[in-house]
């Protein structure tokens, strides 16, 4: 138990040294993820609207289909923040060998 702690405590440990770095890793992708959240979230509240000026009044069929179909594919996006939001967590395995290697085996969802 003591030999583990030892291990464990060693700045110069390759595993705990890893492991530290994954976890720095998952939170700025975490933060990464949570930042492109917000703007999809902001862009799906766009509100589209026709020109207002007296001239520009008159829209063809194409502008008008174009404009529904821009609103449809932004309010899709927040549709997609939502989805992605309940997403399986993912575990990476790894094995230390008695050699001191470390074998990380692919990544899979839970």
């Amino acid at each position: 138990m003591q030999g583990v702690e030892a291990g464990q405590s060693d700045p110069d440990n390759p595993f705990e040294n890893f492991v530290r770095s994954l976890r720095v890793d998952h939170q700025r992708i975490d933060e990464l993820e949570a930042r492109i959240d917000n703007v999809l979230q902001r862009l799906s509240a766009l509100e589209l609207r026709p020109p207002q000026g007296l001239i520009d009044r008159v829209m063809t069929r194409g502008q008008v289909d174009g404009l529904l179909e821009t609103s449809y594919r932004l309010r899709a996006l927040g549709d997609g923040v939502a989805a992605a939001a309940s997403t399986a967590e993912v575990v990476i395995e790894i094995e230390k060998h008695s050699d001191g290697t470390l074998l990380v085996l692919p990544a899979r969802a839970t």
